[in-house]
């Protein structure tokens, strides 16, 4: 369960506590005994343990928020990445100062491969079939 969605259950649970409590207290008025008090257990327990698991559903929520982030520097640091072409590959230097070097792809069939590289850093073949923004993603974490 994502946070909004927990958060709004607890909120709704809340509610439906409130007016079980509420129904409780009036039946209890009226008639001296009440039905209602499952169900003020019931919301009672389930409200105690949605809000055991809000911690956790926090901590996830600030993960995914805290990936997006990285990968938006990322993508702001690839853009930064300087090259050289030579026809239709591209040459240059890791922000660690590895060579890489793109190789376009001209083997293949589809039209995929006009816009594709394959990238090595240092002789190690990173990947075979990517596009440039991939390229030069993957330049900028090494």
């Amino acid at each position: 369960m994502t946070l909004k969605q927990l958060t709004a259950e607890i909120k709704r649970m809340a509610n439906y506590l409130e007016e079980a409590k509420k129904n409780d207290k009036e039946m209890l008025e009226l008639r001296g005994f009440s039905t209602y008090g499952k169900e003020v257990d019931y919301y009672t327990k389930r409200l105690h343990t949605l809000r055991g698991a809000l911690p956790e559903a926090e901590r996830v929520e600030e993960e995914k928020v805290l990936a997006k982030i990285s990968k938006q520097q990322l993508k702001d640091k690839a853009s930064t990445i300087q090259y050289i072409q030579k026809g239709n590959d591209l040459y240059g230097i890791t922000p660690s100062g590895k060579k890489w070097i793109a190789v376009h792809n001209w083997y293949g069939s589809t039209e995929r491969t006009l816009h594709c590289y394959a990238l090595h850093i240092d002789g190690e073949t990173i990947f075979t079939s990517g596009t440039i923004d991939t390229v030069l993603v993957n330049v900028a974490q090494n």
